[in-house]
């Protein structure tokens, strides 16, 4: 077994960490998509600056049962800025 430095481990865990942030992205637009069509630019960027994955964790549970394109809007500027989370 080959020795892994603990850079080597450093970089791995944050290519990890980067991997499952851009996959709880995606997931969250997907399903927006689904539900509400296209999705507007504002919101992608939102969701493409988000490093937190509880919070992406979060925003894809509402996002299942949001209504409108402006309430998730509303809500990610909720959660940004130190909301509520529920």
């Amino acid at each position: 077994m080959p020795y892994v430095t603990s850079w080597e481990r450093f970089s791995i865990e944050k290519g990890i960490t980067a991997g499952i942030i851009q996959s709880r992205r995606e997931a969250v637009l997907e399903i927006l998509e689904t539900r509400l069509g296209t999705v507007p630019d504002s919101i992608v960027a939102t969701i493409n600056q988000i490093e937190d994955t509880d919070l992406l964790k979060t925003l894809h549970k509402r996002a299942i049962t949001i209504g409108f394109h402006a309430e998730f809007e509303t809500l990610c500027q909720q959660l940004l800025a130190g909301g509520e989370s529920s």
